[in-house]
């Protein structure tokens, strides 16, 4: 397995593992996951971006904690139907057969 092989492979084990956290009902911080999951912290957010790309509502929360940092935590939502009528209107109507 060559190195950009198993670059791939990595990244499609950690986005399915954040997945079926996230289907868990549950938020993580970057930090969490780094723990639970060993995906380094400064790769949470382009993991997250890879099941946005795959059509995740995935959210983004900011809040201080209480030593004054700001905390990114993430969770699977539900798209507001206005969000999906937007996007259906985007792409056209071959989004919905494809």
């Amino acid at each position: 397995m060559t190195m950009a092989t198993n670059t791939v492979v990595t990244r499609q084990s950690q986005n399915a593992r954040l997945l079926k956290f996230f289907k868990t009902g549950r938020d993580i911080s970057a930090r969490q996951a780094e723990y639970k999951f060993g995906i380094f912290s400064e790769d949470v957010a382009k993991r997250v971006y890879d099941l946005r790309q795959d059509g995740y509502p995935i959210y983004t929360n900011r809040k201080q904690n209480q030593y004054g940092e700001t905390v990114t935590r993430y969770r699977l939502g539900t798209a507001p139907r206005s969000l999906v009528a937007a996007g259906v209107a985007a792409a056209g109507a071959s989004a919905l057969t494809a």
